[in-house]
């Protein structure tokens, strides 16, 4: 099966408490689609995306004593500022993150997944999200990857995202990206 180290990886980095796991199946469908998507992107654009890492990763390390809310919104409020995003809620946020060369693949996930994020070397930065969720849920976790995508690299995190419960936050990892995505949502000013 293509993609089987990162099939495993993906299952290993599951930080979502789900009590229904995604099957292999699934990653390979979702890994399936990601492969399709980078074939279009590739014969529209005559390349693959250009991807847009964000400066606001190279200034992290300066920042890695602050709590995680201030951390998240640090980052947040940076890259709102790059993107020239205005004030108030961003409108199309997954067209947004998609001009980073992202991809963002919609698929079908249990309930308890809000989204996920992987690298690969073949396919770039592409980050899963839950399609039935409710469009603030969704925005919720288009934000709370992306946040994965600017912080959480050298070397990128491969991981499966559950909602923000309790014990999900109690991740140091998943905390900070929960106020990233709050931050990046909505502004703190």
């Amino acid at each position: 099966m293509p993609f089987d180290k990162l099939i495993e990886t993906l299952a290993a980095g599951d930080r979502s408490h789900a009590t229904e796991r995604l099957t292999r199946e699934d990653l390979a469908a979702t890994l399936d689609l990601a492969e399709r998507y980078a074939r279009i992107e590739k014969k529209v654009l005559g390349a693959a995306a250009r991807v847009a890492y964000s400066p606001t990763s190279l200034e992290l390390e300066s920042h890695r004593d602050d709590d995680a809310a201030a951390l998240g919104e640090f980052i947040a409020t940076s890259e709102r500022a790059r993107l020239q995003l205005p004030d108030g809620p961003i409108l199309e946020l997954m067209r947004t993150i998609e001009e980073q060369g992202i991809k963002v693949l919609p698929r079908r996930l249990p309930q308890e997944y809000s989204g996920g994020f992987f690298f690969d070397e073949k396919l770039g930065p592409c980050i899963l999200i839950q399609a039935d969720a409710s469009e603030s849920a969704l925005q919720y976790g288009l934000a709370h990857q992306y946040a994965h995508f600017m912080a959480d690299f050298d070397p990128y995190i491969t991981t499966l995202c559950g909602w923000p419960t309790p014990a999900v936050l109690e991740d140091p990892i998943e905390l900070r990206a929960y106020h990233t995505a709050l931050a990046l949502l909505m502004p703190v000013d």
